[in-house]
């Protein structure tokens, strides 16, 4: 699936739910982001990429619960990114964790994609 500007609400759709980010990552020179995300209990692992990132936001709280994520919703535009006067609408997303650490995201795109899980030697137990 791809999240666009276009049809972004559907981001809201996805079950994040009690999913733990297992890697995240950044390429500058390419301003992509993948993240890789994983649900023992459901037995899923879901992949991102986000495509032509214009701004990345993470905050970290002081640990006061779980690492899962239990929060997932579109951002409304943000002043910063319309700034940047891009030919592309983008599109930002919210991930809020039991810690109450935060990523934002705006990009172009993100492409979504749901395996089930496979638990390798409980290298990425996710509970």
């Amino acid at each position: 699936m791809t999240i666009t500007y276009k049809n972004k609400t559907e981001f809201e759709d996805l079950y994040l739910h009690d999913f733990n980010i297992k890697e995240f990552n950044y390429n500058d020179l390419e301003k992509n982001i993948t993240i890789r995300a994983t649900n023992g209990y459901i037995k899923k692992e879901i992949y991102f990429k986000f495509t032509n990132v214009l701004l990345c936001e993470i905050t970290g709280e002081e640990h006061r619960g779980g690492i899962d994520i239990i929060d997932w919703y579109v951002l409304p535009e943000n002043e910063k990114v319309i700034a940047l006067n891009k030919p592309f609408q983008s599109v930002g997303i919210a991930l809020i964790k039991a810690s109450m650490d935060t990523v934002k995201i705006y990009c172009e795109k993100i492409d979504v994609e749901e395996k089930d899980f496979i638990n390798k030697a409980n290298k990425d137990k996710a509970y």
